[in-house]
């Protein structure tokens, strides 16, 4: 968003200051997709250790509508990344016969 920028106001309490830090930010997946960088960064030998936090801002969803664009002669959906990915999840549980309890609320 460029105007809280947390990860800088975070640097001090985390103990991070003047370490590397990367901030992820997807407007909607970002939990899933820091834990995927974080094991990229170890995986490449780029970090030994590497924290990974996240968290998801209430406060705004402008990002989120922003990316949920309509689709030409259908109904508009606007669910942001949730509703983009849950399709292509439930498509990947059918293909390797997960329960359908896992990751249900």
């Amino acid at each position: 968003e460029g105007v809280m920028m947390p990860e800088l106001y975070l640097a001090d309490a985390l103990g991070a200051v003047g370490k590397p830090m990367l901030r992820v930010h997807t407007a909607g997946s970002v939990g899933g997709s820091t834990a995927l960088v974080a094991a990229n960064l170890v995986a490449a030998r780029v970090h030994r250790t590497v924290l990974t936090l996240a968290f998801e801002k209430q406060s705004e969803s402008n990002a989120m509508w922003g990316l949920s664009l309509p689709v030409p002669f259908q109904q508009p959906l606007l669910a942001g990344a949730g509703g983009f990915f849950a399709p292509h999840v439930r498509a990947y549980m059918r293909r390797t016969g997960a329960p359908d309890a896992v990751g249900s609320l």
